[in-house]
């Protein structure tokens, strides 16, 4: 049998490295501080389309665990493929994540990649992925956990609304970060902020088109 690499993330420990503690102030969330503070902000944690931004998402302790929970949320009430590919689409839509390092940045997308792959294989475990499905979600992960500075570099940061105002279509919008907040600092998502673009209605598995 092939050894099986342990992945960074998968050890149990909050510190990568001294270095990027001094040059990152880097310390990762423990596991139960993290389920204990998203436990604080149910039902809202595992609301479907709740959106979420981690300001400073690391490698994405936090975004996997709301990822997580969405997933629960939706495989107690939606076991139709179609449906539960739209619904996790919708889920991952709604999960945003800023961080200033690369590294950190793609090993969130891989992070959020694989809990959906996996929660796939085990709740839909007879069902092959659509072949549209795979790349959907990446072309959300892009837009969704981004590179970034959220102290200095505000101004430069964009983020992507994802919504269905019908059922299997998608809309999507792009907004400036510090509009949003300008706007409207109680919520990310106030109607009043200007959209610097915004793409055609599109079904949920033709979205790689617009990407």
């Amino acid at each position: 049998m092939r050894d099986r690499t342990t992945k960074f993330w998968e050890k149990d420990t909050q510190v990568r490295s001294t270095e990027r503690i001094r040059d990152l102030a880097e310390v990762f969330t423990g596991q139960v501080q993290l389920q204990e503070m998203l436990d604080l902000v149910e039902p809202q944690a595992s609301h479907i389309t709740s959106r979420f931004l981690e300001p400073s998402c690391g490698n994405g302790n936090f975004l996997v665990a709301i990822l997580k929970r969405k997933l629960a949320r939706i495989a107690s009430s939606h076991r139709d493929q179609i449906e539960y590919e739209f619904m996790c689409i919708m889920a991952v839509g709604s999960i945003y994540g800023i961080d200033i390092d690369a590294k950190n940045i793609k090993e969130a997308r891989l992070r959020m990649k694989e809990t959906l792959v996996e929660d796939y294989s085990l709740r839909l475990n007879t069902r092959i992925r659509s072949a549209a499905f795979d790349p959907v979600i990446e072309s959300i992960l892009k837009t969704n956990i981004i590179r970034g500075d959220f102290i200095n570099g505000m101004q430069r940061i964009n983020l992507v609304e994802y919504s269905s105002p019908k059922p299997h279509w998608i809309s999507r919008k792009t907004y400036r970060l510090i509009d949003l907040i300008t706007y409207d600092s109680s919520s990310l998502w106030t109607c009043s902020a200007p959209i610097q673009s915004e793409l055609p209605l599109v079904h949920f598995l033709e979205m790689q088109r617009n990407a």
